[in-house]
């Protein structure tokens, strides 16, 4: 579903991406990213376009549960 919002074109950019962390497409978390635009976050990489996704520090708690259930996690915790 597409939000149109002052002429700008928005969309559920974290639901999205939650959907992609489900779907098994992440591969990898870069933490202390410095994006040119936002600053210091994390990076999602996933296997299928847009391959990458900048998230700000302070929206990390939306993450919390679908990462820790995702193969990925418990790989890195081992």
């Amino acid at each position: 579903m597409l939000i149109i919002n002052k002429g700008v074109i928005l969309y559920p950019y974290h639901n999205r991406i939650i959907q992609r962390i489900k779907n098994n497409e992440l591969i990898d978390i870069i933490d202390s990213y410095h994006h040119s635009k936002i600053g210091k976050c994390v990076l999602f990489v996933f296997n299928t376009p847009p391959y990458t996704r900048p998230i700000r520090y302070n929206a990390m708690y939306r993450y919390q549960k679908v990462l820790s259930a995702h193969p990925l996690s418990k790989k890195k915790n081992t």
